[in-house]
């Protein structure tokens, strides 16, 4: 599997809307930073689009308690590419009458069509 992109919102330590674009880098990168910098929540993250689940134990909780996210939903959408396919995958969650729901869509895209 070779990432593509990652775009996260309200999720771990990202309030607002972050997209990491891996087709810029080199196929074999680093992801390197301080502690809590948020570089367990990007893994965490393509995790969660796939599995619904964290890359590691005892982490659970995937929405932003950072005050700019409050009012904003829980989005994951990872793109990548395997066996010559793109593939992207969806995953979101939102309060609804103060119940966490979630959301989830995965796409193959044709590349005939170009979607």
């Amino acid at each position: 599997m070779l990432p593509m992109k990652l775009r996260m919102q309200a999720f771990a330590s990202y309030a607002q809307a972050v997209e990491i674009d891996f087709e810029k880098l080199d196929k074999l990168f680093l992801i390197h930073g301080d502690t809590g910098s948020g570089k367990t929540a990007i893994l965490d993250a393509m995790m969660f689009a796939l599995y619904g689940a964290s890359s590691g134990d005892g982490r659970s909780t995937f929405r932003c308690a950072l005050p700019a996210a409050k009012d904003l939903p829980t989005e994951v959408e990872f793109t990548f590419s395997s066996g010559g396919e793109i593939y992207k995958f969806t995953r979101s969650i939102f309060i609804k009458n103060e119940k966490e729901e979630s959301k989830h869509n995965c796409f193959i895209f044709d590349k005939d069509e170009g979607r």
